[in-house]
């Protein structure tokens, strides 16, 4: 009997940990802003949110399942958890947003500012981030199935163990980026800029590097079995090692 009210005072503490401000709640729905406001676990899924300024506001476990966010300001917003899938967030402002073990499945986010943001272990599969800006992001372990990337500026981004099987990546830059571990069979990465990558230990079997930027990508134990578009001229601009694995005929300098 002890027991079972224990746990039933942990489900009552942890509703209430995430419970909303009805007042917050009212002022977003009066005004189309609410900054630093208390949405924890709310249901906005009939929200007018469209360049809604909701800065600095816990979003923590709401439920915004294909919410037009277009153009709203998001930044430094708490969204850990939350459910944004087939959400439209295009140019929305999520700078040093909190996206961690979020749920963006099949959500637009084409042109949106997500710079330093916190995205590890994120639901992106099927996700549209054209010409996103994902610089110095956090993208640790994230699922990227079959996104679209295409003109994204992930510069430095933290792709540490990231899925991005069969994702579309061309002409975007990914400049110092960290993709060790990372799966990128079957991507389209042709025209993008690569330089400086980490990819240690990732697949690109069968991936797309037509004409890829590879200056001084590390390559280490990564397998390019299959690659298309991959010259014997541009990999003498990167560097990898003895597990490297490469298509027939090509080579690879050792990484100092």
């Amino acid at each position: 009997m002890l027991r079972a009210l224990i746990g039933a005072a942990c489900v009552v503490a942890a509703t209430q940990a995430l419970a909303f401000d009805a007042a917050d709640l009212a002022r977003l729905d009066g005004t189309g802003k609410c900054v630093k406001c208390d949405l924890r676990g709310a249901d906005l899924r009939n929200k007018d949110l469209k360049r809604a300024d909701l800065r600095e506001t816990k979003l923590r476990e709401a439920d915004l399942k294909g919410v037009d966010l277009s153009g709203a300001d998001l930044r430094e917003t708490d969204l850990r958890r939350a459910s944004l899938e087939k959400a439209n967030l295009t140019g929305a402002k999520m700078i040093e947003a909190k996206l961690r073990r979020t749920d963006l499945e099949k959500s637009d986010l084409s042109n949106a500012d997500l710079s330093d943001s916190d995205l590890r272990e994120a639901d992106l599969e099927e996700a549209k981030l054209d010409g996103a800006r994902l610089v110095e992001a956090d993208l640790r372990r994230a699922d990227l199935k079959r996104a679209s990337l295409n003109r994204a500026d992930l510069t430095r981004a933290a792709l540490d163990g990231v899925d991005l099987e069969r994702a579309r990546i061309a002409n975007a830059v990914l400049a110092g980026a960290d993709l060790n571990r990372a799966d990128l069979g079957r991507a389209d990465l042709s025209h993008a800029n690569l330089s400086r990558v980490n990819f240690t230990g990732a697949t690109l079997m069968s991936a797309d590097l037509e004409d890829a930027t590879l200056r001084r990508a590390n390559f280490s134990a990564a397998d390019l079995s299959g690659a298309k578009g991959l010259t014997q001229a541009r990999l003498d601009t990167a560097c990898g090692d003895d597990r490297t694995v490469l298509p027939k005929k090509l080579t690879i300098r050792k990484c100092r």
